[in-house]
């Protein structure tokens, strides 16, 4: 399964018609644009459905990273000034999300990217991290909005 939502449209787009497969040694047609992955759930050439969406708009790499280094700076002694290394790390790493699913996951669809970026701040919003040192922030907000978030997300299929 590969890391890129696959929608209707692009199971249209890039399936080949099975007469055409057969006709070209070996399946591989000169002019063909890449085809959908052929392996796990979509070798049929299927649309993700909303439990594949789900799964793929939470970049849960970035977010472990997030979490490891949570957990460093929770054994840091008083004198590091914990809140605003949280402030840089959430900051560095809401980029780092878009670089690193667009070059690393090889990511295409730029509406898959953005909601999955989204979803690496709602999360970071509902450990509490950063939003902490806010006078408003309360870990209710966070504990309401990630399974909210996480409920509604999938129900959109990334077009581009």
């Amino acid at each position: 399964m590969g890391r890129t939502v696959l929608t209707a449209s692009d199971v249209r787009k890039y399936s080949v018609p099975r007469a055409a497969e057969d006709a070209t040694p070996a399946g591989v047609l000169a002019d063909a644009p890449p085809r959908a992955p052929q392996t796990g759930k979509n070798s049929g050439a299927e649309a993700d459905g909303y439990q594949e969406r789900l799964v793929k708009y939470i970049p849960a790499d970035v977010i472990a990273l997030y979490l490891a280094i949570e957990g460093v700076l929770k054994t840091a002694g008083a004198q590091v000034p914990v809140g605003a290394i949280q402030w840089v790390v959430f900051i560095l790493l809401l980029p780092a999300t878009w670089l690193y699913l667009s070059r690393v996951a090889r990511i295409s669809k730029r509406q898959q990217i953005q909601i999955s970026v989204v979803s690496f701040a709602v999360w970071v919003f509902s450990l509490g991290g950063p939003f902490t040192e806010l006078r408003w922030y309360d870990p209710i907000y966070g504990a309401i909005i990630l399974p909210l978030y996480t409920f509604i997300v999938p129900i959109f299929e990334a077009q581009r």
